[in-house]
């Protein structure tokens, strides 16, 4: 791992805290590993608003335990000061005007728009960081083109797409 920057996608923190019977125990210790790198370098992305910190909080628990993404999430926000820090700004439509702009995005995740959009800002030397959510590799292609960069952490666990989410209500 280097020490770039990185927007950790929610499930990372989810496969830390072995909350996802459908990884292996490898999966869940290559995102424990990497929280603790994370946390150990400050390399955490975050908008200015805290959503992402607040998409963690329906996810882990305010005592920072008893799992290591607890433990991350009480981190974040315990030293939010200190990370860095983007401005996103949300269209008309309800999109977020970083994400980009492409053909094949148009179907991308509601939910994990943000992540996208956090990197598109921050900058060439971040990366999105990704454990078990299988939507980045059906896009690493289009995601590549236009920048963004996935780390996958459990790249042999990620299934085949079931079925598309339409892009907006």
């Amino acid at each position: 791992m280097t020490d770039e920057f990185h927007v950790v996608d929610e499930n990372v923190l989810i496969v830390a805290n072995q909350r996802k019977a459908t990884v292996s125990g490898a999966c869940s210790m290559a995102s424990i590993d990497f929280l603790e790198h994370s946390a150990r370098v400050s390399s955490l992305v975050i908008d200015d608003e805290y959503s992402i910190l607040l998409k963690y909080a329906s996810h882990c628990n305010y005592a920072g335990a008893p799992g290591v993404g607890d433990w991350y999430f009480v981190w974040a926000q315990n030293n939010a000061a200190r990370l860095r820090h983007v401005s996103l700004e949300v269209t008309e439509t309800g999109d977020y005007r970083s994400f980009p702009n492409h053909a094949d995005l148009e179907g991308f995740d509601i939910d994990d728009r943000i992540y996208v959009a956090t990197v598109a800002l921050s900058g060439s030397d971040t990366s999105l960081v990704n454990a078990a959510d299988s939507d980045y590799s059906h896009v690493s292609a289009a995601l590549r083109d236009c920048g963004i960069r996935v780390m996958e952490l459990c790249a042999s666990e990620l299934k085949a797409p079931t079925r598309k989410r339409a892009r907006w209500p």
